[in-house]
């Protein structure tokens, strides 16, 4: 989720997972794409943009699908 100002500038990233603000940094700030209709007509289909850090997003998925994502945090090391 964004965090605006009253001018509506971008003032910082909160987690969706756990509420606390993002810092950019290492593979933060990560971003979800949430895509409805995904199998259906273009037209149909809605979008939203999520932020979260990425290993609460880790945490969230089950252990095998988590472990899809270790590639990313080797590449981040190297």
């Amino acid at each position: 989720m964004l965090m605006t100002s009253l001018s509506k500038k971008i003032t910082g990233y909160m987690c969706v997972f756990c509420g606390e603000s993002i810092d950019s940094g290492g593979l933060d700030i990560t971003s979800l794409v949430l895509i409805t209709n995904w199998d259906g007509p273009e037209d149909r289909q809605q979008s939203q943009q999520f932020f979260a850090h990425f290993e609460c997003l880790a945490k969230s998925f089950r252990p095998e699908v988590s472990r899809e994502l270790d590639h990313l945090r080797e590449e981040q090391n190297d």
